[in-house]
């Protein structure tokens, strides 16, 4: 769960509802999407705004309930280093792997 600093009322307007917070695929957000480590990640973001491409989510860590921010400046290096830190069974070889949680994991 997000938390929101309000610093005054106009803030308390303009802060998204949990409701109006929105999944967007990088495939439809991105000009293009080369590497396959996009297959692990989402950007989140509401409707009205659109998704905020300064962090991405790794859906790995998102069904196991852990923290899944990581930071994204236009690059895949941090996106790679965080699935070969955290989920080493999802680089290398283990495309079978790959393939199940692609078919079996929803955000």
């Amino acid at each position: 769960q997000e938390v929101i600093e309000l610093q005054d009322e106009q803030e308390v307007e303009q802060a998204p509802k949990q409701q109006d917070i929105v999944w967007f695929e990088p495939k439809n957000d991105l000009k293009e999407v080369k590497s396959n480590v996009w297959e692990f990640y989402k950007f989140k973001g509401t409707v009205d705004s659109g998704p905020n491409k300064a962090k991405v989510f790794c859906s790995l860590c998102i069904a196991a309930k852990k923290q899944a921010d990581v930071a994204y400046s236009g690059g895949t290096s941090n996106l790679s280093n965080h699935l070969k830190n955290h989920h080493p069974a999802m680089t290398g070889e283990n495309t079978n792997m790959q393939l199940f949680l692609k078919d079996n994991l929803e955000i």
